[in-house]
């Protein structure tokens, strides 16, 4: 065969390749064998040195390869295909006879005349094959951007797992603000990197969570997680069995729901305080019943002990506890909000002598009080 042919098959051959790689989600390696077989016919169009083959071999193929670097992908693949048309169109007339090799590299007006037929031809052919390619690939490469732009803005948490090995095979940005790691820490590691310890929210209750996706449909559930500075907060994660770019993932979109969590226990501790203020209310209400009765036969047992002081002291002491504890049940009630709350001057001076006044008979006579009253003004 002529050497044109050859070089012409290979080259074909060789982009079909290319194609392949391209549509199996490969741009870089595909855009690499492209411009290495370019070269690589280029280099072997330089050692047959046929003549006319040093246009269609050497000087195009050397402007696509410049012009990938800047062009975009469709008109890159357009351009290159072109030129391996072009060759393979002059092979096949030469190695028909139509077209004369010039080892010296002067051709007649007719082959350049039939080489500017072939280029334009294949140019208008293939502007109108990729037509539509380059409309799609405009199309899904809009639609991936969209798809980004919505993943990355979103609120929540969200995790793309592998179904049977577990791992994490992308995230949000929002979830590098939750957990704290970076993109590369999560990405290629397993979903254990966010399970804790606790029995309730362990391992074996998350890979449980996951088969139920699986097989009954999507979870949603309350959930303690790990994450790396924060230590372990409540999330609320929703789990679903999906697919995406044709694979089975598990998508995993996590809330964070840690500080609702501390503002429902402040809720139920202040409902717990607001029982025991009822209770003591409650509580209160009957002392304070309780109380009257021991003020009023106090009362009436200190006028019938007539002059004796010993006795006199014992029921005023009786009085003054008890009038105490009035007061103290008064402030249970004002707490629980059951009773009036009453403000009114206090003498602190002599409040503080009643109180040493009781304390004096009720504890060790070993034990000396002494007082040093000295406000200037001992009223509050």
């Amino acid at each position: 065969w002529n050497m044109a042919l050859r070089l012409s098959v290979i080259s074909t051959v060789s982009f079909c390749f290319i194609l392949l790689v391209q549509r199996a989600g490969r741009p870089r390696e595909a855009s690499l064998l492209a411009i290495l077989t370019i070269t690589g016919v280029s280099l072997a169009g330089v050692i047959t040195g046929d003549g006319i083959h040093d246009a269609t071999i050497i000087l195009l193929p050397v402007i696509i390869a410049l012009g990938s670097l800047v062009l975009s992908r469709p008109f890159f693949y357009s351009l290159t295909g072109l030129i391996l048309a072009a060759i393979l169109a002059i092979g096949y007339l030469e190695y028909q006879g139509v077209i004369v090799n010039k080892f010296s590299g002067m051709w007649s007006f007719g082959d350049v005349a039939i080489l500017f037929v072939i280029t334009l031809g294949g140019a208008v052919v293939m502007r109108v094959l990729t037509l539509g390619m380059n409309e799609s690939m405009v199309r899904a490469h809009r639609s991936e951007r969209d798809y980004r732009d919505l993943f990355n803005t979103s609120t929540d948490a969200i995790f793309v797992h592998h179904p049977i090995t577990g791992e994490i095979l992308d995230t949000n940005r929002r979830t590098l603000e939750i957990f704290g790691w970076t993109r590369e820490e999560l990405e290629g590691s397993r979903f254990q990197v966010l399970v804790t310890d606790h029995e309730e929210y362990g391992l074996d209750n998350a890979r449980r969570q996951r088969r139920k996706a699986m097989e009954e449909g999507p979870q949603v559930f309350e959930w303690i997680s790990r994450t790396k500075h924060r230590g372990e907060i409540w999330v609320e994660v929703a789990l679903r069995y999906t697919q995406i770019g044709g694979r089975d993932r598990i998508l995993a979109v996590v809330r964070d729901i840690d500080e609702r969590k501390r503002l429902q226990e402040q809720l139920r501790q202040s409902e717990k305080l607001q029982a025991v203020g009822t209770l003591a209310g409650g509580v209160a209400h009957d002392f304070n019943n309780q109380l009257t009765g021991i003020i009023g036969w106090t009362d009436m047992i200190r006028e019938q002990v007539g002059d004796h002081p010993e006795l006199q002291t014992a029921t005023a002491n009786i009085l003054t506890s008890a009038k105490r504890a009035s007061d103290l049940t008064a402030q249970l009630l004002a707490f629980a909000r059951k009773g009036k709350f009453e403000s009114r001057p206090v003498d602190v001076h002599q409040l503080i002598g009643e109180v040493v006044d009781l304390l004096q008979h009720t504890i060790d006579k070993r034990i000396t009080i002494e007082t040093d009253l000295a406000a200037e003004a001992p009223f509050t």
